[in-house]
Order: structure tokens, then sequence, then C-alpha cells
């Protein structure tokens, strides 16, 4: 479900025009009331649909490696060395990380933490020590909906209580409904 379409949802509900984009104040308005039930469903449970992969393969003499797609709020569940079947030891303090001679190349690693952002803004995962082989790494994750003010950015998690959430937020602000009571469909949220 988009963004575009809970706000539909919404609008309709409070007897207005449906929109094709978030150029009117008021479709902004309601689309910002979408975004903060998006986040606040997204940290009230560990949502199935949160859960996603990135596959990394290691080469040799890197102990660095991009997370691309994560974004900037993310959790990590796992880190698993697919190769050699077995988990890497994470999130390890960059004490650790630090404390471990560069010169210390291992055939695979057994620790790692995130440290920083590359570039793009990406985190970056160190691993220690250096591994020396390509073994194929996947990081299991959980991550959130991603909001750029586009009208097709995705909602991760369920919609419906984001739907409900959304239209608490925006009869609260509007102060009437005319059908439904505010705390009836508080309670459809909760």
């Amino acid at each position: 479900m988009t963004y575009l379409d809970v706000v539909n949802k919404v609008l309709l509900r409070l007897r207005e025009s449906r929109v094709d984009s978030f150029t009117s104040d008021y479709a902004q308005m309601i689309a910002l009331f979408v975004k903060e039930a998006v986040d606040e469903v997204e940290l009230a449970w560990s949502w199935n649909s949160l859960n996603t992969t990135v596959s990394l393969t290691l080469v040799g003499g890197t102990a660095s490696y991009s997370l691309t797609g994560l974004g900037n709020s993310f959790i990590v569940d796992v880190v698993w060395n697919e190769t050699k079947d077995y988990e890497i030891l994470y999130p390890v303090p960059s004490n650790y990380i630090n404390g471990q001679s560069v010169a210390d190349v291992s055939v695979s690693p057994v620790a790692c933490g995130i440290y920083g952002v590359d570039a793009n803004g990406d985190p970056k995962l160190v691993f220690t020590p250096t591994p020396s082989d390509a073994d194929t790494v996947t990081v299991y994750a959980k991550t959130r909906s991603t909001y750029t003010g586009a009208t097709s950015d995705i909602i991760l998690c369920p919609w419906e209580p984001v739907y409900y959430g959304a239209l608490w937020r925006a009869m609260s602000e509007k102060g009437e409904d005319g059908g439904a009571m505010i705390d009836e469909i508080y309670a459809m949220f909760q």
C-alpha cells in the first residue's frame, strides 16, 4: 500500500476529495499524519513485513562493507556466514574492532559491528578479523518504511492501523467528523 492510497482513504472518510499528489496544504498535512502513524505502528511491533536481508560477498583483505538499502533506521538481527554456515558475532563494541591487529587476517571473520556511514549515507559493517576468503554473508535486519514525500512511497507495515492512526490525527485536527467519535477512532487505532 502506498502513502497516496492511505491519504486518499483518510480523505474519503473525512468527506474530502481524493488527490493524485500532495500539492495542496491539506493533502500534505494528511500525508504527514500518515507518516506519523507509520512511525508509531512500525515501532509498536516486530512486524514480519519489516524483515529484510542484505547479501554481501566478502573480499580478501577488505574489512568494511556498505549495507546498501537499509537506510538510517534499522535493527540488525543476525549476521550469518552462508558459505561456512555459522553466525558472526554482532554487535561488538568499536574498541574491540579497533583493538584488533590490522595484519590479523583470518580465513573468516568472527565478529562485526556498524561503524559510520559511506558517502551515500548507507551504514558500514566492519568485520574482524579481516576476511581472506570470498565468503557470502547475509545480514538479517528489520528496516522501516521510507517516506520521501512521493506518492509512490510504500508503507511496509500493515496499513489498517496506519489508516486509523492517521484518521484519528486528522479528526483531532479538524475538530469534528459528524459521524464517529474521535475516541472510537482512537480505540480502533490502538
